[in-house]
Parts: C-alpha cells; sequence; structure tokens
C-alpha cells in the first residue's frame, strides 16, 4: 500500500468504514450506508465518489459494490491500523524491551498488559506469580535477565508441587543468585525436578512459558518488573515456547554435581 492510498484512508474514517460495510452488506445503495455507518448522507455521496476515483468502489444498477482492490486494501488499512493500536497498548513493555522479545503484533495483541504504577511499583510482579501458581502445568520453561526474590517465591511453590522447572539466567544473576543464596541454592540446583542453564548475553526480557499460558516481561533501569504481557492464547504460548528453545540452544547446562565449582568447570 503506498504512502498516497494510506493517507487517503487515514484522512477520513469514514472512507475504510465505507468499504467493510460494503464488503458485509454486499451492494448498497447511499441510504443503506447512512443508516449503517450512522453518517449524513452528503457524507457518504462524497466517499463514494472519491473511493470510485481510485477504483476500490463501483455502482451497479442493484447499488454501490467494493471492487477486488477495494477490499484487499481495507483488509490491509484494518490489520495496519490494529497493528498501531497494538503497538500503542503494549507501549510500556515495548520501551523496555528488544525487537527479539516482541511475539508479532497480532500475538501481542491477544495478551493481557499490567505494568508499575506509582502506587502499585509491584503489580506486574504480583500478577506474575499470581498467574503462575493458578497454572495448570506438569512443567515451566522461565528466563529472567534480573534476580527477584518474589520471582523465585512462585517459582519455588511449583518445585514444591512437583512440577519440573527449567531456568536460564545470564552468567551474572546466576553468580549473584549463588552468592546471594548460598547453601540454598545449592539445594535447589540438586532438586530432581529443576534444570539450570547459563547464557552468555542478557536478552534483555523475561520469558516463561508453561503447558497453557506464557509470559513476557520487561524490567526497567533498576531491575524492577515494570511491564508483564501474558496470555492463554495458544499462538502467544506457542511463540514463547519457540523464543525458549532458541535461547535454550545456545545456553549451557549447570550440573548438578558440580554446582559450587568455577564456571569453566560447571558448564556443559
Amino acid at each position: 500500500m503506498t504512502n498516497d492510498a494510506l493517507s487517503f484512508l487515514a484522512d477520513s474514517p469514514v472512507r475504510s468504514r465505507v468499504l467493510g460495510a460494503l464488503q458485509s452488506l454486499g451492494p448498497a445503495r447511499p441510504s443503506e450506508l447512512r443508516d449503517e455507518l450512522e453518517v449524513s448522507r452528503a457524507t457518504v455521496h462524497r466517499n463514494l465518489a472519491a473511493l470510485g476515483d481510485r477504483g476500490w468502489v463501483r455502482q451497479d444498477s442493484d447499488g454501490y459494490h467494493a471492487t477486488t482492490a477495494g477490499l484487499l486494501v481495507h483488509e490491509r488499512f484494518e490489520e495496519f491500523r490494529a497493528d498501531l493500536d497494538t503497538v500503542d497498548r503494549f507501549e510500556p513493555l515495548l520501551e523496555e524491551i528488544p525487537a527479539a522479545g516482541v511475539p508479532p503484533l497480532e500475538v501481542l495483541g491477544t495478551a493481557d498488559l499490567v505494568t508499575a504504577a506509582r502506587d502499585k511499583p509491584h503489580a506486574p510482579v504480583m500478577r506474575y506469580v499470581e498467574e503462575l501458581t493458578a497454572t495448570d502445568t506438569e512443567f515451566v520453561h522461565g528466563m529472567s535477565p534480573v534476580r527477584s526474590e518474589m520471582f523465585d517465591f512462585g517459582h519455588e511453590q511449583l518445585l514444591e508441587a512437583g512440577v519440573e522447572t527449567e531456568l536460564l539466567l545470564p552468567v551474572d544473576v546466576l553468580e549473584g543468585q549463588r552468592e546471594d543464596a548460598g547453601e540454598a541454592f545449592e539445594e535447589t540446583l540438586s532438586l530432581e525436578g529443576f534444570r539450570l542453564h547459563v547464557l552468555e548475553d542478557d536478552p534483555g526480557y523475561g520469558l516463561t512459558v508453561t503447558a497453557d499460558r506464557a509470559f513476557v516481561g520487561g524490567y526497567g533501569p533498576d531491575n524492577q518488573l515494570v511491564a508483564l504481557a501474558y496470555s492463554t492464547n495458544d499462538a502467544f504460548v506457542d511463540w514463547a515456547s519457540d523464543a525458549f528453545e532458541s535461547l535454550r540452544s545456545n545456553a549451557s547446562r549447570v550440573p548438578k554435581d558440580r554446582a559450587g565449582a568455577d564456571d569453566s568447570a560447571r558448564l556443559e
């Protein structure tokens, strides 16, 4: 779609609506379009004429029709507008994560979003733990670019319930986790249902996948979770699963029996 065509449709919201109405109604007369769109008759005639000049509408004996070109333009324009609406709605998340952490926009649009606010700074983390512990799953695959005690709390609950957990951590986060937790870290690593992998590079976003839902998180400068998108939509979960598999393929497994050794010895 050329810039001229985009400008033409964007200049008047009625133009795309006329095409959409003709798609749903079939042949229609101006009076029917006026009633359908709840605009004046003059507005309908003016926009039909403009659309006709572009070859997107034609008039026959039974009324006005959207041409094939008009229907395709309408479809693409509405998809574009929906994508822009999604970008606008998820801007707090998109500001904090790289492009690699963003699902296709039509998939992202299926998610719910929760953001941190001055009066609720921990809202994303609290929602994450709430949704994570409510999941009906036999596994959890997660990746966190930061250390979070509340994040850990949700995962510990599932581990204690026998849910197999696989976690990816950047090298510096892994070292901080080991130093802060001490023996508790080694005990967690030794659990039968827990597998830990280390990433050389920080992916810049958080990701968690279960059997029935997935999460993408963005972190602020202070390493606090400030925006969380989550969804039970199959397309969202499938995207997150593929993203996790890709990240894991570039990670190194931390062996259980060498957790306290240096990095070179610990990684496989």
